[in-house]
C-alpha cells in the first residue's frame, strides 16, 4: 500500500485499532495499525481483507461484542459488485465477507453505520448520483446490522454532492 485515508479508531483488549484503506496494485485494500497509546502506531503485516478494491471502510462493535466492517467495493474490479459489503468477525482482526450487498443497491457508498439505545442500527450513506448527478445522504435501518432497509426518500440532497458522512450519537 502507498497511502492511507478515512479511519476508525477503537479500542478492543488493551489496543487501539486504526482501520484504513491503503491503495494496492489494484486499488483500496483493508489495513490495519495498533497503538497502545494513540501517539505510536505500528502497522500491521498484511492486509484485513484481500485487494478488493476496499474503501471508506468503517467498523462498529456491537453492544454484544460482535465487529463489523463496512465498505465500499469499486466497480472497476472484475466479478466484483459494486455498493456497500460486510465483513464480520469476532475480534476485529479476522474478517469474513458475507454474500451481498447493503440493502441491494449499487449506487450506496460511504457507510457510517451506529448502533442505537435500543440494539437496533442506523447507516448513513451517500448515492454515486442523483439529480444532477449529486451524491446526496441516504439513510437505512436494520435490526441486526446485517439486513438494511433503505428509506426511499434521500435523508439530505443538496444542490451540490454530500458523501463520506460520519454518525455519532449525542445525549
Amino acid at each position: 500500500w502507498l497511502g492511507a485515508r478515512e479511519a476508525i479508531v477503537f479500542q478492543a483488549g488493551g489496543n487501539y485499532y486504526l482501520h484504513y484503506d491503503g491503495a494496492g496494485p489494484r486499488g483500496w485494500l483493508a489495513c490495519l495499525a495498533t497503538s497502545r497509546d494513540l501517539v505510536h502506531w505500528t502497522t500491521q503485516p498484511g492486509v484485513l481483507l484481500d485487494d478488493l478494491g476496499c474503501g471508506v471502510p468503517h467498523v462498529m462493535k456491537t453492544a454484544d461484542g460482535r465487529y463489523f466492517l463496512y465498505f465500499n467495493m469499486g466497480s472497476n474490479l472484475p466479478g466484483k459488485e459494486p455498493g456497500v459489503h460486510i465483513g464480520t468477525s469476532s475480534d476485529g482482526l479476522s474478517w469474513a465477507l458475507r454474500d451481498g450487498i447493503v440493502a441491494n443497491d449499487p449506487g450506496l457508498v460511504d457507510p457510517a453505520p451506529i448502533e442505537m439505545p435500543d440494539g437496533t442500527f442506523l447507516m448513513v450513506g451517500s448515492t454515486l448520483g442523483g439529480p444532477g448527478n449529486y451524491q446526496y445522504l441516504q439513510i437505512l435501518s436494520s435490526p441486526d446490522a446485517v439486513t438494511w432497509t433503505k428509506r426511499t426518500k434521500p435523508l439530505y440532497a443538496p444542490a451540490a454532492s454530500a458523501f463520506d458522512p460520519s454518525v455519532e450519537l449525542v445525549d
